[in-house]
């Protein structure tokens, strides 16, 4: 199993650097990284939400994976509130 560090290394090597530096031709390459990770971002944030509805299955283990999900898109929306 891959560790979510090597992953996230991977990431973001193959997208690059997304924060902004104040130069405007390199801003607009870092810009579009940031829409391309912000596209990867949404689909697996759509993965989570598909087994969050797990919530409510009778097979402990669909449940556990349901709750487990669901707790993470909890905290997320709570991020983005406070």
């Amino acid at each position: 199993m891959m560790n979510h560090k090597v992953v996230t290394d991977v990431v973001r090597e193959l997208i690059g650097s997304i924060d902004p530096v104040g130069d405007s031709r390199e801003d607009d390459s870092r810009l579009t990284h940031l829409r391309e990770l912000i596209g990867v971002v949404d689909t697996l944030l759509g993965d989570i939400s598909r087994v969050a509805q797990c919530t409510s299955c009778y097979q402990a283990s669909m449940k556990k994976a349901g709750k487990i999900a669901a707790e993470f898109l909890r905290e997320v929306a709570e991020t983005e509130e406070g």
